[in-house]
């Protein structure tokens, strides 16, 4: 169910009814924890009369859902602890996206939103800086278990796109400097000159402004291929949202180049939240979303291994949502691939920054070998 608030009348007698029907409780369990709604499948249920839900089943669903919110408030915690001690402390440009942070500024309830991570942008310039800092306090960049040295750093923040960090509490920590996979649709630095301080969890953290973060959800979610349904509950708390502008939603998409990709995201979500869903009234866009979203409820989100073998662009799933630059733009450097060094290229052998052109020229042999080494298939970190 769509829907932070208590459910309407319509919502309600579905509801009932269809739980009513349910033969293997154990499946639905089983499917809301690894679509990450648990808690609140938990909620809705629990709303329901008296007699509708095994009790059993109630009881079951109530214990995980608290593990699920345990688990989610320790990341708020540990999201809060490394604003205040390294990004805030240092006057770090920083922005946290997704999970906590987004639960924290828009659902009711934001231990229910489950993640498993933080995610954090910050300039590419800095990746070294909020590393090596973090490693003075005990994190560790993922997953070496020691102290990476300057050099080490410098190659991991160039040749890796996300740098990983991870201390004892096991909660990890994705260091982005781009939020998309070509860096040819969001621009980092305009992004963090346009970040808002916000209370989460009644700390202040710099999360991305809402429009910018509302597109970055519809594009990451249909990249994903709605692997996850936790996403499609994020739109309808910030739709819900007083401060949500559909116009200037728009506006920001337009000029991203992703228009396409969030109307057809709107209009899934629209049709979903009305009495009687049917899907013959989406446009072809939004039935494509709206069937691989059906594929990962009926098979799980492993579907999205198989599902995505035929994607074509780095940044999107579907052949409609890429303008024709950006096709361009990617068919361009899709050509030079070859030629990027990897993290694997410095550790086999390490040179320091000044040096670091010298693998342009040893990649093309080294890609080959690896290529032959492993039976024709990609060496790509």
């Amino acid at each position: 169910m769509l829907a932070r608030d208590c459910p309407g009348q319509h919502h309600l007698a579905w509801m009932t009814e269809a739980a009513r029907s349910v033969r293997d409780w154990n499946f639905i369990i089983h499917r809301s924890s690894e679509h990450f709604i648990l808690p609140l499948v938990f909620r809705s249920l629990s709303q329901l009369p008296p007699g509708t839900i095994p009790e059993s089943i109630l009881k079951d669903l109530k214990q995980r859902a608290k593990s699920f919110i345990m688990h989610s408030l320790q990341i708020a915690s540990e999201q809060a602890k490394f604003s205040d001690s390294i990004l805030r402390k240092y006057e770090i440009p920083h922005a946290f996206m997704k999970g906590q942070a987004l639960a924290g500024c828009y659902y009711q309830n934001p231990g229910e939103r489950y993640c498993r991570d933080i995610d954090l942008l910050v300039d590419q310039e800095n990746v070294v800086k909020v590393a090596e800092l973090a490693q003075t306090l005990g994190y560790r960049v993922y997953p070496y278990q020691h102290d990476l040295s300057r050099r080490d750093l410098i190659a991991a923040a160039n040749f890796n796109p996300v740098l990983c960090l991870v201390r004892p509490t096991r909660v990890l920590i994705e260091v982005h400097s781009k939020l998309d996979k070509t860096d040819l649709i969001f621009d980092t630095r305009t992004l963090l000159a346009s970040t808002q301080e916000r209370n989460v969890h009644r700390m202040p953290l710099a999360v991305l402004p809402m429009t910018a973060h509302f597109v970055f959800v519809c594009l990451h979610s249909v990249r994903h291929l709605w692997s996850h349904l936790n996403w499609l509950v994020d739109l309808d708390a910030m739709i819900r949202h007083p401060e949500f502008d559909e116009d200037r939603v728009l506006d920001t998409s337009r000029e991203a180049g992703v228009e396409s990709t969030v109307r057809a995201c709107l209009e899934l979500y629209w049709e979903c939240v009305r009495p009687n869903f049917r899907r013959s009234r989406l446009s072809e866009h939004a039935r494509d979303l709206y069937d691989v979203l059906f594929i990962h409820i009926e098979k799980g989100p492993d579907a999205e291994f198989t599902l995505r073998k035929g994607r074509s662009f780095p940044d999107f799933s579907f052949e409609w949502q890429a303008s024709n630059d950006y096709k361009r733009r990617v068919r361009r450097k899709g050509k030079l691939s070859f030629l990027t060094p990897t993290f694997r290229d410095y550790q086999a052998l390490p040179l320091p920054r000044s040096l670091h052109w010298l693998y342009y020229l040893t990649r093309p042999f080294s890609a080959v070998f690896r290529r032959g080494a492993s039976g024709g298939s990609s060496d790509r970190d």
